[in-house]
Formats: structure tokens, C-alpha cells, sequence
């Protein structure tokens, strides 16, 4: 399979899935897709992101040598498939980085959780990421309970159910 050809194909869950099977386990297949997401045009990269949240919730251990370009990217995105697939497979895969790059996770997590005009999606992801920082960071609550009740102000109703969850799991730390 020619790996950018088949994301141009078409932007379909069904091609998404085949993709992601096509890649399975295989790490140099995988590393073929990062290569795509940092450095192609923006409508493969935007696919490639679908296919990464794909392949690396089943395959988090494929991720593991690409993090550094991931958070660059994830820092740098040039779309906002992105950050949604990078922050959601950090968040459903429970994926803990090392410190330096926890940092930087922490802070891009931050970074679009202070931007109204970031999608949802993305801001709901990101707070997964920090959710599930809380306890090996339990200091991070106080800034995050602060970030979310002023995101509150002007939350679509799927950013205030996500922040809701998370200010209980806040309530219940302490």
C-alpha cells in the first residue's frame, strides 16, 4: 500500500480502519505515517492524525520513539486533528511521557484550554490528558479547577460536561 496515496483516497472511518490495519504492529510502517503527519500537506496530515489516534490506542508502544516529534507537533499543529488525535490517545491510552516531555504536554494542554476559539474536541481531550495527570501531579489541580471554571463562561455543552467530570474528580482529591 502507497501509505499517502490511500490517506488521499478518502476521509472515511472505513479507509481510517483499513489504514490502521494495514499498519497493525509493524513500527516502520508506523514511523512511514509520523513522517506524513510532520511534514505533509495539511489535508493528509489532517487524515494521518485520524489514522495515529487509530493505531496508537490499540499500539500505544508504537508511539513510544516518535514522542518528542509528536509533542512538537502537538505544539506546532498546523491542523486541528492534530492536537484532537494526539491529546485523545495520550488520554484513552493513559500514556505517562518522561518529565520533560510531561512538561511540555502539560503546558500545551493548558495552552488550548486558555483559547476559546479552539474546537471542543481538542479541549476536551486535553483535559483528559491533565485528568489523568492529577494524581502523579496532584498540583496541577489547582490551575486546572481555575482554567475550567472560567472556560465555563463561554463552554459549549460539551466542553462544560467534560469540565464537570473533571472538577468532581478535582472535588474528590481533596
Amino acid at each position: 500500500m502507497n501509505l499517502r496515496t490511500q490517506l488521499l483516497f478518502t476521509h472515511s472511518k472505513v479507509n481510517t480502519q483499513r489504514i490502521a490495519a494495514w499498519i497493525g504492529q509493524d513500527a516502520e510502517r508506523f514511523s512511514e505515517l509520523v513522517t506524513i503527519l510532520l511534514h505533509d500537506e495539511v489535508r493528509v496530515v489532517q487524515r494521518a492524525a485520524w489514522v495515529l489516534s487509530e493505531v496508537g490506542c490499540a499500539q500505544p508502544s508504537l508511539l513510544e520513539p516518535h514522542w518528542n516529534d509528536l509533542i512538537t507537533a502537538l505544539e506546532a499543529a498546523r491542523h486541528p486533528a492534530v492536537p484532537r488525535n494526539i491529546f485523545k490517545v495520550i488520554a484513552d491510552a493513559h500514556i505517562y511521557l518522561p518529565e520533560d516531555l510531561e512538561g511540555r504536554l502539560v503546558q500545551a494542554c493548558f495552552v488550548v484550554l486558555a483559547q476559546p476559539q479552539t474546537p471542543v474536541a481538542v479541549q476536551v481531550h486535553a483535559m483528559g490528558c491533565l485528568a489523568n495527570r492529577l494524581l502523579r501531579y496532584p498540583d496541577l489541580a489547582v490551575e486546572l479547577k481555575a482554567v475550567l471554571e472560567e472556560g465555563m463562561a463561554y463552554a459549549s455543552a460539551g466542553y462544560r460536561s467534560r469540565a464537570q467530570k473533571v472538577l468532581k474528580q478535582i472535588a474528590r482529591m481533596g
